[in-house]
């Protein structure tokens, strides 16, 4: 419980300052773009627009995604450090 309000907190500051891991670096605008387009488009569709192919397109998703769940690792990872030395100062 703990640890999943001090992962909210710690991704609202990211997200409201923009702040951005110096050792991870965040997804491209078409990182994105084909993230958000899988959401409902086929890999042929998302190909054609962006003039690749449908395997192009899965690795560049992979990609994203491996990306994200780091960025989540060390957020996760960040939060459980800070709960450790809340507990120690009280």
């Amino acid at each position: 419980m703990e640890n999943n309000i001090i992962k909210k907190v710690i991704k609202r500051e990211i997200n409201e300052r923009g702040l951005i891991f110096p050792l991870v670096k965040g997804v491209t605008k078409r990182e994105e773009k084909v993230l958000k387009m899988r959401e409902t488009k086929t890999l042929q569709f998302i190909g054609d627009k962006f003039g690749v192919s449908r395997q192009r397109i899965r690795k560049i998703e992979e990609k994203a995604k491996a990306k994200l769940d780091y960025q989540d690792r060390i957020i996760d990872d960040l939060a459980e450090k800070i709960r450790k030395e809340i507990l120690r100062l009280l």
